[in-house]
C-alpha cells in the first residue's frame, strides 16, 4: 500500500478521528528511508552497543523510547480494529457529507464566517463570528449541550497570523453525528447571532 501511494513517511494521532487514547500515536517510514534517519532522542532499545561505541537500530526500532504506556498501546489497537470493522472509506464519506452540510448551513448564517480552506477538507469546521468571541460563544453553546472548541493562533501560526485571525471556533464532525445535531448546532447559532440567545443580546451572553 506504501508503493501505491508514494509514501516515505506517515505520523499520525491516536486520538482525534480515529479515537484512541491521548498521548498515543504512530509513526510509518518505509524501509529504505528508516535507514537514513537519525532519531532526535535515542531510546535503549532504538541503539545496539558495540565495543564502547553505539549503533542505531535497524528500521524502526530506532525510534522507539524505553518507556512505553502498555495500556494505552492496547487502546490504540482497539480504536485501530474499531475503525476498521466500520470501513475507513466507509466513516470517511460520512465525515465529508455531514462536514459539507455544516458548511453550506454555516455558510447562510448572517454574522459567521466560515474560515477553514483546502481543496480536500475534513471533519473540522472552522469559523469567527461578527461581533462576538468565540469564548463566548463556545460557552454559550456548551450551556446548550453543544461541545466547540477554541483555536488560538499558536495553533496555525503561519496561517492565522497572515490572515489576520486570532482565535477561531472549532467545530467537528464525526460519522456519529446526525445531520438533526448538525441543524441543532447552526439553530442555535443563528439565534446568538441574532440577539435571540434566551433573552440576551448579541456579544453579552458569556
Amino acid at each position: 500500500m506504501s508503493g501505491a501511494i508514494g509514501c516515505d513517511l506517515l505520523v499520525g494521532s491516536g486520538r482525534k478521528f480515529l479515537r484512541g487514547p491521548r498521548g498515543t500515536g504512530f509513526l510509518y517510514v518505509r524501509q529504505a528511508v528508516a535507514s537514513r534517519l537519525t532519531p532526535v532522542v535515542l531510546g535503549l532499545d532504538g541503539v545496539r552497543w558495540q565495543s564502547g561505541t553505539y549503533h542505531l537500530a535497524p528500521g524502526a526500532p530506532r525510534f522507539e523510547t524505553w518507556e512505553v504506556d502498555a495500556a494505552a498501546r492496547i487502546g490504540l489497537g482497539v480504536a485501530v480494529d474499531y475503525a476498521l470493522q466500520w470501513g475507513v472509506e466507509h466513516t470517511w464519506r460520512r465525515v465529508r457529507h455531514l462536514a459539507a452540510g455544516l458548511r453550506e448551513r454555516l455558510a447562510a448564517v448572517p454574522g459567521v464566517r466560515v474560515e477553514d480552506r483546502g481543496v480536500e477538507r475534513c471533519g473540522n469546521v472552522a469559523v469567527t463570528f461578527r461581533g462576538l468571541d468565540p469564548f463566548d460563544v463556545r460557552a454559550e453553546l456548551l450551556r446548550r449541550g453543544i461541545n466547540t472548541w477554541v483555536c488560538l493562533d499558536n495553533a496555525a501560526c503561519h496561517d492565522m497570523q497572515l490572515r489576520g485571525l486570532s482565535r477561531l471556533l472549532r467545530v467537528s464532525v464525526h460519522y456519529y453525528n446526525t445531520e438533526e445535531e448538525v441543524e441543532r448546532l447552526c439553530s442555535a447559532l443563528e439565534a446568538l447571532t441574532s440577539g435571540r440567545a434566551a433573552g440576551r443580546t448579541a456579544g453579552a451572553f458569556a
